[in-house]
């Protein structure tokens, strides 16, 4: 993804926007692709995550995507889709956080869990979250080094 076809956000009311819109968007689905997840959400909106991501629940973590497909002395790998899946699907989003410094992104989900993605580098992309406001669609997209960008289409 070029990043000189975003606008870096500046602005808080864009941030205000992003946030509130996925706040009570329920999880469908979580997939785990060839170098990326995908979180798809009612209402036609998904985020993309490129970086490390964990779920917090009952006050511990209890996946990480570089859980997936891990033995831990099991007689079968962990199965990261099917666990993510058990925490977050059904589940609405009631808060959404974007650090305005690193771009790291927390959602909390109805029923206590929480999804942390958390960006890792001064140079590639993080996350790519897709959803639709006033008849349009919007990108939001954390950048390395920490920075926000947004395209509007």
């Amino acid at each position: 993804m070029e990043t000189s076809y975003y606008q870096k956000v500046t602005e808080e009311r864009y941030y205000d926007r992003f946030e509130s819109t996925l706040v009570n968007q329920k999880c469908l689905s979580i997939v785990r692709r060839e170098n990326d997840w995908l979180i798809e959400f009612s209402e036609d909106a998904f985020i993309e995550l490129y970086v490390p991501w964990r779920i917090v629940s009952g006050g511990r973590i209890v996946f990480s995507d570089e859980d997936d497909g891990q033995l831990f002395g099991l007689s079968e790998p962990k199965n990261g889709e099917e666990i993510a899946k058990s925490f977050l699907r059904s589940k609405k989003i009631s808060t959404v956080t974007t650090d305005r410094e690193t771009g790291d992104l927390s959602l909390l989900f109805s029923g206590g869990s929480r999804l942390d993605a958390f960006s890792n580098s001064a140079g590639y992309e993080a996350w790519r979250a897709q959803y639709k406001f006033e008849q349009s669609t919007h990108n939001f997209v954390a950048l390395g080094g920490g920075e926000i960008a947004f395209l509007s289409s």
